[in-house]
Parts: structure tokens; sequence; C-alpha cells
């Protein structure tokens, strides 16, 4: 018996994190170009939020962020170039039970459309829309690696971390 009460306080001082990224728009543009072809920029970023689990402060937290985008160019007949946008933020301390919030630095996604009775020479989609594949979050306490969170679950499968 003497074991599990052991092994129940040591799991006690676990770092453990509940973490929620929610996308935003922040503005969004409508244009055209050559005429023919209408375009819409969207400005987005993730809002973190980051809540510690721990009994205990914790000493220099960092949260680093990736987000995976596919990058369409118009009048291409590949499937697009998958991108990446990082960035991380500090916490010198993080108090027990406390929750910090992270804004991403904004991004832009584009969508080229051409106009009806217009199509691409090569053969392409009328339509070439960026989208967003994912966002993985790794959170560090004091150097070493505590967390990670993938959304969607499959994008570390997908994709690779680079700093």
């Amino acid at each position: 018996m003497a074991f599990l009460l052991i092994a129940s306080n040591a799991a006690a001082g676990l770092t453990n994190f509940d973490i929620v990224a929610q996308r935003e728009k922040l503005s969004q543009e409508r244009g055209r170009v050559d005429g023919n072809t209408s375009v819409t920029s969207k400005e987005i970023r993730y809002r973190i939020t980051i809540k510690s689990r721990s009994f205990k402060a914790l000493n220099n937290v960092e949260a680093k962020y990736r987000i995976f985008y596919k990058d369409l160019q118009p009048g291409e007949t590949d499937k697009g170039i998958l991108q990446s946008k990082g960035g991380s933020e500090k916490f010198p301390l993080l108090g027990a039970n406390e929750t910090v919030t992270v804004n991403t630095s904004p991004f832009t996604l584009t969508t080229e459309q051409l106009d009806g009775n217009w199509v691409y020479y090569s053969g392409a989609n009328r339509k070439s829309e960026d989208r967003v594949i994912g966002i993985w979050i790794r959170i560090y306490v004091e150097g070493t690696l505590s967390q990670e969170y993938c959304n969607p679950s499959t994008l570390s499968n997908k994709a690779d971390w680079k700093d």
C-alpha cells in the first residue's frame, strides 16, 4: 500500500497543462487582378490558452508553436506547398493553476478564382485556396519538453517540427 501512496505523490508533481487553440479571423479583403480573377485575402491568427495543472509554481515555461498551411498557386496542378509559421512566448514564472494566453503572429491566406468562362491552359482548377492544415504546440519547462498538443491529432504524422 505504501507503494501506491508514493506513486500518487510522484504523479501529483508532474507538470501538466490544458491547451486550447482557437483560430481567429482578423481581417478580410476582396479585390480583382488582371480583370478576370477575384482575390480574397484573410489575415488569421491563433489564440492559444494554456492552463497549468501543477500544484506548484513553474519557472521558465516556454510555449512554442508552429502553424502549418498549404499554399496553393493559381494555375498550378500540384497539391500546394506545405508551409509553416512559428513563434514562441516565454513565461519566467507560471503560478499553480494559472492560465496564460498567447496570440500567434498573424498570417495571410489567399483565395484566387477565375471568373466564369475562363480556364487555365494547364487544366488546373479555376479556384486556388490556401488552407490551414493545423497547429502544433510544445510546452517546455526549464528547457525540457513537457507536453505537446496537435490539432488535428494526426498533424505530427504529416509534418515535421523545425525550429
